[in-house]
């Protein structure tokens, strides 16, 4: 939660430093009535910026019981894809 992270810079300067390039989120945002998960990804078709690490929200799609995501996460000059798979049910 962003208590802890702040902005999530942290979050991102990991995935990059371990060359992720899948997260699976098995929680909704918030579950019968509490928050459980902050979204410390940019919303579809907008890019944010997390200290020096750049994610672009290239794709969402939603299905019955799971949103597909696609990132382009950039530092640099180096660009990697990232997929974010968010079971929903």
């Amino acid at each position: 939660m962003s208590q802890q992270l702040g902005d999530f810079s942290l979050f991102w300067k990991m995935i990059w430093q371990q060359r992720v390039e899948k997260i699976v989120m098995v929680t909704n945002m918030v579950e019968q009535g509490s928050p459980k998960c902050e979204q410390y990804w940019p919303n579809p078709g907008t890019t944010k910026k997390y200290g020096d690490i750049k994610v672009e929200n290239r794709s969402e799609d939603e299905f019955a019981e799971f949103t597909r995501r696609a990132f382009t996460v950039t530092m640099g000059t180096e660009a990697r894809t990232l997929h974010h798979l968010h079971f929903t049910c």
